[in-house]
């Protein structure tokens, strides 16, 4: 299946975190019922530079998450070139050896796309990983929504040095270029909230597990801008911690320090509270009495208390 130019503007332009009422239903609609049709010819090539807005999310550590909205405009353009060239965003992402996250339709319908994995399954891939390993090395692309250069798209697709001779025409330029044009021209960054850039960011995270793949090939996963890899000895994770980095360079991208380890096993496969809480069982699945809420809350806000940078009540009412 294939993500349709109005799933992606109805289901997948808004971030996930606005509450339901916040809807583009009415924008997709429109759009199918009233096609743009062909530009104009543009009077300047700034004519669709446009700015996205910005709204703050809180989260639990007292940090706030910027998430973006872009333009209808620019955004019926980059989701209309994705919906006609998908197949060739499939492809992409499914010769990728590590990643969990390549963007499938939703089936639930709630969003246009969502990842081929969800979190709920990582502790299962953790779990072959370890089976054959004594140490694991957990990293992450440092700020990586924040941090794509967006003429790396090209790169990704179509190589760096095919793509610095050719940089016109072609799926992989246009989506830089419409990329760009959602965001005030700056060639920094992809807007975090709709689900097109996910289908970026993959891209580009695909890209790089195969230039990973080809300095070291290795054994693990990669979930959205996490990696973890299992090793037999410590110093063959050293040195793939250093063909990590250097194929995240050749895209412009860096890894986080400060999430950067490596740890000998056995190491816990999940975050503590979230076995807690799904490890909850109600007596009926189809319902749940007063008392049984009244346990499960209890347990979601002293396991609030004992992790508070964590996403625990999130996770619990979901």
């Amino acid at each position: 299946m294939q993500p349709t130019l109005q799933s992606l503007l109805s289901d997948g332009y808004f971030p996930k975190e606005l509450p339901p009422i916040f809807t583009t239903a009415e924008f997709a609609a429109y759009v199918i019922a009233n096609p743009p049709g062909k530009l104009p010819a543009a009077p300047n090539r700034l004519a669709h530079q446009t700015r996205a807005a910005t709204h703050y999310l809180a989260r639990p550590n007292g940090e706030r998450r910027r998430l973006q909205v872009p333009t209808p405009f620019a955004h019926y353009r980059l989701c209309d070139l994705l919906a006609k060239n998908w197949s060739t965003v499939d492809q992409h992402c499914s010769a990728s050896p590590y990643t969990l996250t390549r963007p499938i339709v939703d089936p639930s319908g709630e969003r246009a796309l969502r990842t081929e994995a969800i979190g709920s399954h990582l502790a299962k891939h953790r779990a072959r990983i370890r089976a054959t390993s004594r140490y694991i090395l957990r990293t992450d692309i440092s700020r990586f929504y924040h941090s794509v250069y967006t003429h790396a798209i090209p790169w990704a697709m179509s190589g760096k040095s095919g793509s610095k001779l050719v940089r016109k025409g072609g799926f992989a330029n246009d989506l830089d270029k419409l990329v760009r044009d959602s965001q005030d021209g700056q060639t920094l960054g992809i807007p975090i909230g709709p689900d097109s850039s996910l289908a970026v960011a993959e891209i580009l995270g695909c890209a790089v597990d195969r230039e990973i793949h080809r300095r070291a090939k290795l054994v693990g996963f990669r979930f959205i801008d996490d990696y973890e890899f299992g090793f037999t000895t410590r110093s063959a994770a050293e040195a793939a911690l250093a063909a990590i980095e250097i194929a995240l360079a050749e895209f412009e991208l860096a890894l986080n320090p400060r999430k950067t380890s490596i740890e000998e096993l056995p190491v816990a496969l999940d975050r503590g509270w979230v076995s807690s809480l799904s490890g909850f069982r109600f007596a009926k699945l189809t319902h749940a009495t007063r008392a049984e809420l009244v346990r499960y809350f209890d347990l979601a806000f002293e396991l609030k208390a004992r992790f508070p940078n964590e996403t625990v009540l999130s996770y619990a009412i979901a």
